[in-house]
């Protein structure tokens, strides 16, 4: 959470330009790796040999965000800035997730060889943006009002499930699932209250 603020039930007279900034900056590199290797060797004569073999890798990552440049808040005291220049609030998120999840099984065997491999990825980045004017009061002199959300988020994800049987009977199986979600809201306004 970062917040930039001029709390509820202030009063401050600027002299020149107001300018508030929130900025966050969140990333995520995982690397999750699965791997299982088997053999098995027997005599002929003595019956069938069988090997197998199971790797999986699994990455759960997360990002929540709150960012907010805000002047006054509902619920207290009413705030009044008294500014002689230009008035900016600006909030600004930027987050990336990168997840690289391999699961690698290898089945060796003079009968029967089975393996399976299986990768899973599952990434998530929600994040609140606020850029606002609520429950206060604002006298600008000479200049505007700029309010600024502005939020970017990126995800790549990689899944590399490989599986390798080698027998007399050899079956080989490989699969992997992935969910990205990037959800959230972004706002810039003026609240309930504000007197510009």
């Amino acid at each position: 959470t970062v917040k930039a603020v001029i709390d509820s039930g202030s009063t401050d007279t600027v002299g020149g330009t107001v300018g508030l900034s929130a900025i966050a900056g969140s990333s995520v590199d995982a690397l999750a790796v699965g791997v299982a290797v088997s053999t098995a060797v027997s005599n002929p004569e003595e019956g069938l040999s069988i090997s197998l073999s199971g790797a999986g890798a699994s990455a759960i990552n997360d990002i929540h965000n709150t960012v907010a440049a805000q002047l006054g808040a509902s619920g207290g005291g009413r705030s009044q800035v008294n500014a002689a220049g230009a008035v900016t609030l600006s909030a600004t998120d930027a987050a990336t997730i990168g997840a690289n999840v391999p699961a690698i099984a290898v089945s060796l065997s003079t009968g029967g060889s089975f393996s399976i491999g299986v990768s899973l990825s599952q990434n998530t980045i929600r994040s609140t943006l606020d850029a606002s004017v609520d429950n206060a009061g604002l006298d600008i002199v000479a200049g505007n009002l700029a309010l600024t959300a502005n939020s970017t988020a990126g995800v790549e994800a990689k899944l590399s499930p490989v599986s390798a049987a080698i027998g007399f009977v050899a079956a080989a199986i490989s699969g992997g699932y992935g969910t990205s979600t990037v959800d959230g809201s972004t706002t810039a306004g003026l609240g309930g209250g504000a007197d510009v």
